[in-house]
């Protein structure tokens, strides 16, 4: 069944209508509607009404419909490489799946579980600083793969950026290095439409 919602909107007034699960439409006196959705809603809900009249007082009608797209964060896969022994520091980036919902500066990031250091037995200790920075110090003879580690972080709508770390000890008397795999999303998210 389809549900349609009526904006009326008067000489200087601002009308607003918040749909439940959805977000807000608010029309102004110059016609112009914005709807702002809520931070979790995607799809495209149903259509609102405008209401406006004309200087005879005859009453015209629009009909708005705006559609949401999931807008995805995203993180690098990041290996790094050094000698046996050697500490290794690398910064997983985070990227917003659009300019207009950027990541969170306030929530740092994290290994999956919700921590910042981790002790993998037989390799050795992992540090994410907030900024996503990753620091491995490896046991004295660990020499080989580490473990691949999650590193998550969350943009302004709560969505969750999913990047990873792996570190590699190559024997001592090797080079060190730092590989990085970008993916890249970007859809769109607020809209504002003058009718």
């Amino acid at each position: 069944m389809t549900h349609q919602y009526r904006l009326t909107r008067r000489l200087s007034l601002i009308s607003a209508l918040v749909v439940d699960g959805v977000g807000t439409y608010t029309v102004n006196d110059a016609g112009q509607v914005t709807f702002e959705p809520l931070k979790d809603y995607t799809g495209t809900p149903d259509p609102v009404i405008i209401s406006r009249k004309d200087k005879n007082g005859t009453v015209v009608t629009a009909k708005y419909t705006v559609h949401v797209t999931p807008v995805t964060p995203v993180g690098d896969d990041i290996v790094s490489t050094a000698p046996q022994g050697a500490v290794q520091m690398a910064k997983v980036t985070f990227t917003a799946g659009d300019s207009r919902v950027p990541m969170d500066d306030g929530v740092p990031a994290t290994f999956a579980d919700g921590t910042t250091e981790k002790v993998v037995p037989g390799q050795g200790k992992y540090v994410v600083a907030a900024d996503g920075m990753v620091t491995f110090t490896p046991e004295a003879d660990f020499v080989g793969s580490g473990q691949k580690l999650t590193i998550v972080r969350y943009d302004k709508n709560g969505t969750k950026a999913i990047g990873s770390f792996t570190a590699i000890v190559t024997p001592t008397g090797t080079g060190s290095s730092v590989t990085v795999n970008k993916v890249w999303q970007n859809v769109p998210g607020k809209m504002c439409r003058r009718l």
